[in-house]
Parts: C-alpha cells; structure tokens; sequence
C-alpha cells in the first residue's frame, strides 16, 4: 500500500508541474491567453495566432503573401465557405481563398510592403460565413526576413492538427487529462493488489 500511495503522490506532484508549465491550457482545452489579443509563434517567417468564441485563426507572413487558416474554434473544422478581411493601418484588403490548399492569402503589395516592414503590426481580421461575422485581433512581429512561399501544401494538417487544435496535443498538455490518466492507474494497481491478495489468501487456506 506504501507504493501504491507514493506512485498516487508523484502522479499528482507531475499533474501540478504540468498546471504551472508554459503554454498550459485551460480545463476545456482552451488557450490560457485572453481572446481577441492574439500570440506571436516562435517561427522561421512572421506568425501569429488569434481567436474568439467562433473562430481560430493563424497567419503567416511569406515573401509573396500573407497566408491566413481559419477554423471553427469549438470544433476545430477548417471554415472554407467564409469572406475575409484584414486592416492594417490604413490599409484594408480582400484575401483571396486557395481551394486546394484550404487556406485564404493576402498578396497585395502594399500590404506585404508594410507587414514585412521590422516592428509590430496591429491586424484586424473580419471573418463572415453564411451564418456569423466575427472580428479578430493579432499582433504580428516582423524581422523583416521572410521565407519563400513555394506551394500550397494542405496547410491545415501541418499547423493545426494540433493537436487532429489540434485538441490532441491540447489534451496531452491538459493537466486534468493526465490526473484522469494517474487516477485510473492507481485503481488498477489497486484492484491487481486485491486479486493477489486473494488469490494469496486462497492458497494458504489449502495448505
């Protein structure tokens, strides 16, 4: 019973450590940043990532575009039948939607001028579908170095299936998945005690 009590404490020592670590989510696997104010991802080329009650969205800056994923944030579907929109400065543009790749780019010069300019740029999403319009804040850092944007991959399986944001990972980095995790192997080791228990019993009544 002392190990069963001691392997039930670690357990617990770990879920708190993995309460207090960086980038912890909350109990429903939402981000611990407020909505709306959006976080830079350490990246090789300018990113940031916002959302609200409806949407999630990500945005990287290329040398040729700004290439923006939008998701539905409770279910993390891709929303593909969506208008969207960014202001930035003075500054309003139109992204046009790749069908292939799943993902809405920005490509107009003065645009990318200004996002590829070193410092922080304020953007302002507006994200419309048939059913809802919402807006989103973010804040892009930018060096000033940008990578070149190649193809179109299907950019939803490499930055969001986070997690299939993506809640996989969310639940592996969900401390009360990982107390759920250690109580259920706690009553294991428990109940496998007992059987041996008896089974023990057992066999010194027949002798």
């Amino acid at each position: 019973m002392k190990k069963i009590a001691l392997f039930l404490l670690s357990s617990l020592l770990m879920t708190q450590l993995a309460i207090a670590a960086p980038g912890a989510h909350g109990p429903n696997g939402e981000h611990l940043d407020s909505s709306g104010d959006g976080h830079e991802i350490a990246d090789a080329a300018p990113r940031t990532e916002t959302f609200t009650e409806n949407f999630e969205l990500v945005a990287k800056l290329y040398s040729t575009e700004l290439s923006v994923l939008v998701d539905d944030y409770k279910t993390n579907a891709p929303v593909l039948n969506a208008t969207l929109q960014l202001q930035v400065a003075d500054l309003t543009s139109q992204a046009i939607f790749h069908e292939d790749a799943g993902d809405f780019a920005f490509d107009e010069a003065a645009l990318l001028d200004l996002l590829q300019k070193p410092g922080k740029h304020e953007l302002i999403f507006t994200v419309t579908t048939p059913t809802q319009s919402d807006q989103l804040r973010a804040t892009l850092n930018s060096s000033g170095a940008v990578e070149e944007h190649v193809e179109h991959g299907h950019p939803h399986h490499d930055d969001h299936e986070h997690d299939g944001h993506g809640h996989i990972e969310e639940l592996f980095h969900s401390p009360y998945a990982w107390l759920a995790l250690a109580l259920v192997l706690g009553v294991l080791v428990l109940v496998v005690q007992r059987i041996r228990g008896r089974a023990s019993n057992a066999v010194s009544r027949k002798i």
